[in-house]
C-alpha cells in the first residue's frame, strides 16, 4: 500500500488555503457579489464493475437529485453541491423472478465545496479561464445479492483534495447567460470505509475467520493517490435567464473513478454519465 508522507499532505492542505484564503481576499475589491441556487433533475446511466463481488458489468438508470449554490465574486467563483440518487443495477445474468438474483442496490451520493480563481480574461470573445481546489465527500455503497438469501456489502466512501479547471463564455446579451466547461480530478484521496468488503470473507470477524488468508480482503481506512485512486470529472452546462432572477440550466455531467482493492488484484471501475435540467435562482 502507497501512504503520502505527512510532510507532502501538509504541503498541499496548506497550498488548498493559501489558494482559498487569496480568492476570498479578492473579494474585498469594488463588485456586487452575485448568488445563484439550482435544483436538477434529469437522466442518470450508471456502470459498475466491482471485482470482490463480481467480474461482471452492472448497469442501471435512474432520476437524480442535484443542488447547487454559487458564489461569483469579482475574480472568482465558489460552488457547493449535494448529489444523491439510489438505483438498482442489474447484468446479463440478472435473474428478474420473483426469486431474484444477481443484482445490486446502488446508494451513490456526494458532497463537494470547490474555489476557482480567475487566470485570465479573453475580452475579445468574453471568456474567463479559472483555475483553483475543492474538497468532496464521495459515497457509492453497494448490497450485492446473489439471491434473495445471500448478499454482500461492497462501495467506497472517499474524501479526496482536488484540483480543477473551468472555461466560462458569457453571452452579450445577459452577463447571467452563460456556458461553461468544468474539469476537476482528484490528487490525493483517504479512503474511509472498513471491514465492508466481505465478499470472499465472514461477515464477522471469528476467530476461524482470521485464520482465513482471505480475511486480507478486508479494507482497511487508508490514505492514497492516483496510483490507487484515479478520479475525474466534467461538467458542461448551459444557463439562460427568463428574467433577472429566474433561469433555466442544461447541464451534462461525466464521472470515472478506478479504486484499487486489493494488492493490484482487484479493483472497482465506476461510471456515472447525466444529462440534467434545472431551474436556477438568483437571489
Amino acid at each position: 500500500m502507497f501512504v503520502v508522507p505527512g510532510r507532502l499532505l501538509t504541503r498541499l492542505t496548506f497550498f488548498y488555503l493559501l489558494l482559498c484564503s487569496n480568492v476570498f481576499g479578492q473579494d474585498s475589491l469594488p463588485f456586487k457579489t452575485q448568488h445563484f441556487i439550482a435544483l436538477q433533475s434529469g437522466y442518470s446511466r450508471h456502470i459498475v464493475r466491482d471485482d470482490i463481488i463480481s467480474p461482471i458489468l452492472y448497469k442501471g438508470s435512474q432520476i437524480p437529485i442535484l443542488l447547487n449554490y454559487q458564489l461569483l465574486a469579482k475574480k472568482a467563483q465558489h460552488s457547493l453541491s449535494l448529489y444523491y440518487e439510489y438505483l438498482k443495477l442489474t447484468s446479463s445474468i440478472s435473474i428478474k423472478t420473483p426469486t431474484e438474483a444477481f443484482y445490486t442496490k446502488n446508494y451513490n451520493a456526494f458532497i463537494e465545496y470547490s474555489c476557482n480563481n480567475k487566470l485570465h480574461t479573453f475580452m475579445r470573445w468574453n471568456t474567463s479561464l479559472f483555475a483553483g481546489a475543492g474538497i468532496k465527500s464521495l459515497l457509492n455503497f453497494r448490497d450485492h445479492y446473489y439471491s434473495n438469501y445471500t448478499h454482500y456489502y461492497s462501495g467506497e466512501f472517499i474524501c479526496s483534495l482536488d484540483i480543477s479547471f473551468l472555461i466560462i463564455k458569457r453571452f452579450a446579451s445577459s452577463n447571467n447567460d452563460n456556458i461553461s466547461f468544468r474539469y476537476s480530478m482528484s490528487i490525493i484521496a483517504y479512503d474511509l470505509l472498513n471491514y465492508l468488503y466481505n465478499a470472499n470473507v465472514a461477515k464477522t470477524l471469528s476467530t476461524e475467520a482470521n485464520h482465513n488468508s482471505s480475511v486480507d480482503l478486508i479494507k482497511t481506512n487508508r490514505l492514497v493517490t492516483i496510483n490507487k485512486y484515479f478520479e475525474f470529472q466534467t461538467e458542461l452546462t448551459y444557463v439562460k435567464f427568463i428574467n433577472k432572477y429566474l433561469g433555466l440550466e442544461l447541464k451534462h455531467y461525466f464521472q470515472y473513478y478506478n479504486s484499487e482493492k486489493f494488492k493490484n488484484l482487484f479493483y472497482t471501475k465506476y461510471v456515472n454519465n447525466q444529462y440534467l435540467v434545472g431551474l436556477i435562482v438568483k437571489i
